[in-house]
């Protein structure tokens, strides 16, 4: 859970609804988060794996 809650790992439909449970979400959040999981999944998403750039320019 761990690794989910860091985004160090990605998370599947059963993990989130666990974890739903878990922090007493409600029926349409768990829902909705369920969702997003099986579309991520859908697209080819993930846990983003770019860096960001080392370019100097900062945002202000």
């Amino acid at each position: 859970m761990w690794r989910i809650e860091s985004v160090l790992g990605s998370a599947r439909g059963v993990d989130v609804r666990a974890m739903c449970q878990l922090y007493d979400a409600n029926a349409e959040l768990t829902g909705a988060l369920a969702a997003l999981v099986s579309e991520t999944k859908r697209r080819g998403g993930g846990t983003p794996t770019a860096t960001p750039s080392r370019t100097g320019s900062s945002c202000t």
